[in-house]
């Protein structure tokens, strides 16, 4: 994966099966900004809704509209690939909560918490931490 000259930080957490080598999982993503007919996934093991957010009380937030979330888990089901939560993103260029998040054990577990729960309301089982311009 070429991250070209930006200063973009991705961490990804694809909750695989014990013994599993990551070089067996294809993922993909699909932004909730596109209105695009996702009826069949091509030979994916994770297929990740984008994007979720990170508000000022480091609580993963996702939008109003639920719609493409429930089409790309349905997707993926389908697919037998698992679905999965894209956070953070480009957000015009404002990663300052997700940063404040992240600047201490504290606001990280608080993050971690926040998103667990977010899976588990959800039935999602795989997340992406898309930090683009840590400072």
């Amino acid at each position: 994966m070429e991250l070209g000259r930006s200063a973009a930080l991705c961490v990804a957490l694809l909750c695989l099966p014990t013994g599993q080598a990551l070089a067996q999982h294809f993922v993909s993503y699909w932004p909730h900004y596109r209105g695009i007919d996702i009826q069949a996934v091509p030979a994916l093991t994770h297929l990740l809704y984008a994007f979720a957010e990170v508000d000022e009380n480091a609580e993963v937030r996702l939008p109003e509209d639920l719609s493409v979330l429930k089409a790309v888990r349905g997707a993926a089901w389908r697919s037998a690939a698992r679905p999965g939560l894209l956070v953070g993103g480009w957000n015009g260029g404002d990663d300052a909560h997700l940063t404040r998040a992240m600047a201490s054990a504290g606001g990280r577990a608080h993050l971690v918490a926040s998103l667990v729960a977010v899976l588990k309301r959800h039935a999602l089982s795989a997340v992406e931490i898309d930090w683009e311009y840590p400072d």
